[in-house]
């Protein structure tokens, strides 16, 4: 870009800080790249040494799907991309949570990307499902590093998400989660409660439960016979 240091000491003045929030927040998550890249080098910001003035840049920017600016701040060696931000979330979990496909591509191309990160309680699989984004969770369960049986604070597996949080009938995310060889249909939430309960709990037994009985593992009879009550 043609803006350098000049042009923005004369439009925001000599003691101009660019630390202030609301000018690399604006960058960020509006996919500015050169502009937020003026900003941080021309004044030498370190992101870790300042974070405590800033928001998270890279979660402002994978949350809008902005690419090559999350691309760039990747670069950077003062940015943790597994970061926790105060609403507990990570970059992962932002850009899944925004159904942006491609920036959960290339945050996960980086192999220190904790897919089973808590920061927010959920691991990546878990958002994908619950935000009921069939594309996301197909290429998630192609990656050795997720587990399709990974369980959630409450003991809820994402075969128990995806029956009840899916209220288009399509079935895509309880598809690729069966079609998956690790995949326990089986197992129980804290309560004892298998997915095939909760297929009959929803008053969907139409749907999920012949899907779920008809597929390629036996299923325990507990499951939909005894519900929570069968520890």
């Amino acid at each position: 870009m043609g803006i350098d240091s000049e042009v923005l000491n004369s439009m925001f003045g000599p003691n101009w800080d660019p630390r202030w929030p609301c000018s690399l927040s604006l960058a960020a998550s509006n996919g500015h790249t050169e502009i937020l890249r003026l900003l941080l080098e021309h004044h030498d910001i370190d992101l870790l040494k300042d974070e405590r003035y800033l928001p998270p840049l890279l979660h402002l920017a994978v949350e809008k799907g902005h690419v090559e600016t999350a691309r760039y701040l990747l670069q950077r060696d003062d940015v943790n991309l597994n970061e926790v931000d105060t609403l507990k979330g990570t970059p992962i979990g932002c850009a899944i949570s925004g159904g942006h496909l491609p920036v959960v591509q290339l945050l996960l191309s980086d192999p220190d990307t904790d897919v089973e990160s808590r920061g927010g309680f959920l691991s990546a699989l878990q958002i994908a499902v619950r935000q009921y984004d069939p594309a996301i969770v197909q290429f998630l369960l192609t990656r050795p590093d997720v587990d399709p049986n990974c369980r959630e604070a409450g003991s809820i597996s994402p075969l128990h998400w995806s029956i009840m949080w899916d209220d288009s009938g399509s079935n895509q995310v309880l598809d690729a989660l069966l079609a998956h060889p690790l995949t326990d249909p089986n197992i129980k939430d804290r309560d004892g409660a298998t997915p095939l309960w909760q297929a009959v709990d929803r008053y969907k037994a139409l749907e999920e439960a012949p899907k779920i009985k008809g597929g390629r593992k036996e299923l325990d009879p507990d499951g939909i016979c005894g519900g929570p009550s069968s520890k």
